[in-house]
């Protein structure tokens, strides 16, 4: 089996493997081909970096996650928020349900 050619790595195509989507077409498209790139060519090649490369790299990791949980805190409280109304709601519906046909008022009404 011959040996593996070595491959220099920039920081950009880490970034551009590992980012989220852009919405810039061009972007996108250098994300979508470095991204197919950068699935076969670890079997092809030995990729090497710089350590400030590397660190570069990681740096960009965090950012993505620190993004990623701040999103995920912002979904999960909206998501709360409405959960939370749609049981009262939900107990409102019970409440007007067991009330004797007689007794119902607008009050009792959700509009």
């Amino acid at each position: 089996m011959s040996e593996k050619k070595k491959v220099y790595v920039e920081t950009t195509v880490v970034s551009d493997a590992t980012a989220l989507p852009a919405r810039d077409v061009v972007q996108l498209g250098r994300q979508v081909t470095t991204r197919e790139w950068w699935a076969t060519a670890r079997q092809k090649f030995d990729l090497y970096s710089s350590d400030r490369r590397y660190d570069d790299g990681l740096e960009e990791i965090w950012r993505i996650k620190r993004e990623i949980a701040a999103e995920y805190s912002t979904i999960e409280a909206y998501f709360k928020g409405m959960f939370d109304y749609q049981e009262e709601l939900r107990q409102q519906g019970v409440e007007f349900i067991r009330l004797p046909p007689r007794t119902v008022s607008k009050e009792h009404l959700v509009c």
